[in-house]
């Protein structure tokens, strides 16, 4: 998989979530939305509000990608193989990026589900890895979430069935 496929992936996405979002617009007819004649309810400002923030993201990602893509030249990009793994690798990290943030900006009870994901994620991947160096790497990312996890289950912001510590993950 290549970077230009990855692009050329978001910017698909980009356009549907585009086309979706114009659709959207027609249908809950934004102008009588503004003038005031026309209340949504909780559950359509939620999809609407779901709906920007993923078309943001994809945004974002593909201003990454085509950044990335300007920096690294064909030349450089012969032989550099973009394997399932390393796709799973990088979304683990970005979950925990994710996960931060919301921390950060004071929305914890949000976090716990990225977390839990980079966890199997991470757990999943040291499963699978071939050098022992990487799967020593790949374990201490597994261990750091499941520290952080476990500090919000000590906060009260996640439950002891969920998967918060090394226990509930078979190594």
């Amino acid at each position: 998989m290549s970077m230009r496929f990855n692009v050329k992936y978001y910017t698909s996405t980009i356009d549907i979530q585009i086309n979706y979002n114009s659709h959207v617009n027609k249908l809950y007819h934004t102008d009588t939305l503004k003038s005031g004649r026309l209340q949504p309810t909780a559950i359509v400002r939620t999809a609407v509000s779901d709906l920007n923030n993923k078309y943001k993201y994809c945004l974002i990602m593909c201003k990454q990608l085509s950044t990335q893509e300007e920096l690294v030249s064909r030349d450089e990009m012969k032989g550099v193989s973009l394997t399932a793994d390393k796709l799973l690798y990088l979304h683990a990290i970005e979950l925990c990026l994710n996960a931060a943030s919301l921390e950060f900006f004071g929305k914890a009870q949000e976090c716990v589900q990225p977390y839990t994901e980079a966890q199997v994620l991470f757990h999943c991947l040291s499963q699978q890895a071939m050098t022992d160096c990487d799967r020593l790497i790949l374990q201490q990312y597994r261990e750091a979430v499941e520290r952080r996890l476990h500090c919000l289950q000590n906060q009260g912001l996640t439950t002891a069935n969920e998967p918060a510590t090394s226990s509930n993950v078979t190594s």
